[in-house]
């Protein structure tokens, strides 16, 4: 009986110390690492390069796997395959696609997974499913180099599309693709061109659905497309794309507007031409060729637009909105106070948005009183009201100095955003933040920090841009991955993740067991 009343009084102290622990430091965390330069590859093949490389494109999913691309040092096959796509959660590591891996159908290898930017654009599903695009090399079909976009879970490879694959319409065979992107049912979205004619199709590894092509009446009647930008997509199947419009009533000032379609129909978001929500100034351009707007599952647009003819001229002719097809909301406006009052905004850049309509942003101010020391911040709006995420000249929560430049943030549906920043004090550092509402900032890994037995040089992360959750490195679950450097040459992804409080009604059990256990014992 007395060693039974023992092991319940260590484990009702054990407990109490933690949840003590819990609420004298709001939040807990634990980092693990997910791969280090010098590991072995997961087939054995080499390892994974040291100084030479950074890990990069490193994206999460909501089952805290990370997907990344890498370089090898040591392998079989030299220059040929010393390059791939793997994903890890700190406990298991699997490849996903190697160079000098036969591509499906087995007539072409895999060569390279960069399309236009200098490194891979990849996306994760949270079935841990990753979509790539790859150059090969031919070996018997006679083009060099062949391309295509694949889909791959660690165990099997599929291919989407290849180029010289005839079009759903039959109009000719695909040359180019632009990067893909992914939802969580496996869909597959992108840019496929005929030479110069533009296409935006989805596929479900089975079928290409056509969204939307070049030649195809705009859903008014008032005008073709001309030009289709790359896609966004979400987990209902809707893709929203920018466009190009050609034999407008108004050309040129109907000419471009916002689409989304789910393969059946078409609804236009906004319009060139259109009158902004609050009747100052008119839609000029949506930055067709920037990229795509950000689209949630709930078939909402973000997306960042120039005006015309508006009352305060260069000062308030850009601004951040978000649309459904029924309803245009503001969200930002330059020339509109930042939350605070301390100076305008006077740049904004392209928005992420998530599932309940909440839109993060980068965006420059004027007129602060800081001049050019607190001229920038991280911001986020929902069409009621604007918060203030991080401004340039604050304090860094982890006294690494104040901010002074960000990069672009990362946001989930509970409204958390993470970023990366630059800081001054002694010396320049950077760092990686999450901002949690109750919580507030929250220093998750800096320049200076000690790290596995040396100092953390550098960190980068994956905002995903206004692509959403499948190229971010932020999860629904408050995980974040993040590239790091070290002093002693090493590198690396890590995986940082909160450890949830004890709710109060466990507490109070707790607190409960441990008052009869102490009248047991008398």
């Amino acid at each position: 009986m007395s060693h039974c009343i023992w092991n319940l009084t260590r484990f009702v102290a054990v407990a109490t110390l933690l949840a003590g622990l819990a609420i004298a430091h709001p939040i807990q965390a634990a980092t693990r690492v997910v791969v280090l330069s010098g590991d072995a590859a997961p087939d054995g093949n080499g390892f994974f390069a040291g100084r030479r490389f950074v890990f990069s494109s490193s994206v999460l999913n909501d089952a805290g796997q990370v997907a990344f691309y890498a370089s090898l040092g040591g392998t079989s096959g030299g220059s040929t395959d010393d390059t791939g796509i793997f994903r890890g959660d700190g406990l298991t590591l699997s490849q996903i696609v190697r160079a000098g891996q036969a591509a499906p159908g087995g007539n072409d290898d895999f060569s390279s997974f960069s399309n236009s930017s200098s490194f891979p654009s990849i996306v994760l599903n949270d079935a841990g499913q990753v979509a790539f695009f790859s150059r090969l090399t031919a070996t018997s079909s006679g083009v060099d180099p062949d391309r295509g976009i694949f889909l791959g879970d660690g165990a099997t490879l599929s291919q989407i599309v290849r180029n010289g694959q005839a079009t759903p319409e039959g109009t000719g065979s695909f040359t180019t693709f632009s990067n893909p992107v992914l939802n969580n049912v496996g869909e597959v979205a992108f840019q496929g061109s005929v030479f110069v004619n533009t296409s935006i199709l989805r596929s479900d590894e089975t079928t290409l659905t056509q969204i939307a092509r070049k030649g195809q009446t705009v859903p008014d009647g008032n005008g073709t497309f001309s030009f289709l930008g790359d896609p966004a997509l979400n987990n209902m199947g809707q893709v929203a794309s920018i466009a190009l419009l050609t034999g407008t009533s108004g050309a040129p000032t109907d000419d471009t507007g916002i689409f989304r379609g789910d393969g059946t129909t078409l609804t236009q978001i906004v319009r060139k031409g259109q009158t902004a929500p609050d009747g100052n100034g008119s839609f000029a351009l949506f930055n067709s060729l920037l990229g795509s707007p950000a689209l949630n599952d709930a078939g909402q647009v973000a997306f960042l637009s120039s005006l015309n003819d508006t009352t305060g001229g260069t000062a308030d002719n850009t601004g951040i909105f978000r649309g459904d097809g029924t309803t245009l909301v503001q969200l930002a406006r330059t020339g509109q106070p930042a939350p605070g009052g301390n100076g305008n905004f006077s740049i904004l850049q392209f928005p992420a948005l998530n599932n309940l309509g909440q839109a993060a942003f980068l965006a420059n101010l004027t007129n602060t009183s800081g001049g050019l020391f607190d001229n920038s911040g991280i911001f986020l709006g929902d069409g009621t009201s604007l918060t203030q995420i991080a401004r340039a000249g604050q304090a860094t929560p982890g006294g690494n100095g104040n901010f002074f430049s960000f990069g672009d943030p990362a946001m989930n549906d509970a409204g958390q955003v993470v970023f990366s920043a630059s800081s001054i004090g002694s010396t320049i550092n950077g760092g990686i933040y999450l901002h949690d509402d109750s919580l507030g900032l929250i220093p998750l890994a800096q320049v200076g920090d000690p790290f596995l037995g040396s100092t953390i040089s550098q960190v980068g992360f994956s905002s995903g841009g206004h692509f959403g959750d499948e190229q971010s490195g932020l999860n629904e679950r408050g995980q974040v991955a993040y590239t790091f450097s070290l002093l002693d040459g090493r590198s690396g992804i890590a995986l940082w993740s909160p450890i949830p409080e004890p709710s109060s009604e466990v507490l109070l059990y707790l607190s409960a067991m441990a008052l009869s256990i102490r009248r047991l014992k008398r």
